[in-house]
């Protein structure tokens, strides 16, 4: 198992000590790599975004895919069809996303 590491910024509104902002370290949960490694692009970065670790662009994009109606989910498609599979997968496929934890976090990271 491999950790998958971040820093992130907390805004304002998060922060009670007053700040600006300030930069905290976020661990993600221990991933088996290798099977990571199998997964289409589109499902990884859904992974990466559903722990918080996808960046600004990819974040923003699965937001804007989940807020999307069928049609603009659609042209979306054209440009991203991996991350808009891997999205359709997640909101539809009954059982698909604790059986993607699964394989990727091993029994104990299912339904977390």
């Amino acid at each position: 198992m491999t950790a998958l590491a971040v820093a992130c910024r907390v805004s304002p509104a998060n922060n009670d000590r007053g700040e600006d902002d300030m930069t905290v370290d976020v661990t993600a949960p221990e991933i088996d790599a290798a099977e990571f490694a199998k997964l289409d692009q589109g499902t990884q970065r859904l992974f990466k975004w559903q722990y918080h670790l996808a960046s600004g662009f990819y974040t923003k994009l699965f937001e804007l895919i989940f807020k999307a109606d069928k049609t603009n989910r659609a042209r979306l498609a054209r440009g991203f069809p991996k991350e808009v599979e891997a999205a359709n997968n997640y909101k539809t496929v009954s059982g698909w996303w604790p059986d993607l934890q699964e394989r990727i976090l091993g029994p104990e990271g299912r339904g977390s």
